[in-house]
């Protein structure tokens, strides 16, 4: 098992301190910490590229105004949920308790229905039979219980090279991304396929 950690500076405020708030994971990776200020709720967003944390200062953060109300609040939570992404919960003047599913809504794009799959010796070949123009890339999930193999393609037709420990039943599903994965369609239904061990 490999645990990698990262140590991430908050942005820091005139008083010289970072704002105590609920850090989250946008759908397309970038952090957002929300936090209180004089009754709102601000978003400071740092965006993420391909999974690089390591820019990331008490400078690189960027303040707006926040996703989940514009209002007055006295209270806030905001959880990640898998599959569909942060929630927000807060208790507003009125005393009444929202809650937001979830926190940003992203563009939906079509959804990848017509996946063709061939076992190959060494190679699992694909066949996207859907209009790729709306997708930059597709993510290929094969499930097998708790565990999956993934892999990301961005051309309708192609082979993937087999790893050596992926063999048996699998369910596949796909999810299309576009716009640097801030548009992504619904994940498609399940296609049951055999994969055969690599030699």
């Amino acid at each position: 098992m490999i645990n990698i950690e990262y140590t991430i500076d908050l942005k820091v405020d005139n008083s010289g301190k970072s704002p105590a708030g609920q850090v989250y994971t946008k759908i397309n990776g970038d952090l957002v910490n929300t936090y209180i200020s004089h009754g709102l709720l601000s978003d400071d967003v740092a965006e993420i590229n391909n999974g690089d944390y390591t820019p990331i200062d008490s400078d690189y953060w960027l303040t707006e105004r926040s996703k989940l109300t514009k209002g007055k609040v006295r209270n806030f939570k905001i959880k990640n949920i898998t599959g569909v992404g942060p929630i927000g919960m807060y208790v507003n003047e009125k005393d009444e308790t929202v809650i937001k599913i979830p926190i940003e809504t992203p563009g939906v794009l079509p959804t990848l229905d017509n996946i063709v799959i061939e076992d190959d010796e060494e190679f699992i070949n694909y066949e996207i039979n859907n209009d790729m123009s709306f997708y930059e890339n597709v993510r290929l999930i094969f499930k097998q219980g708790d565990l999956t193999h993934e892999f990301i393609v961005n051309e309708n037709k192609g082979s993937i090279p087999k790893p050596f420990d992926m063999e048996g039943q699998f369910t596949l599903t796909a999810i299309g991304y576009n716009d640097n994965i801030r548009e992504f369609s619904n994940e498609s239904d399940g296609l049951d396929v055999t994969i055969t061990s690599r030699p």
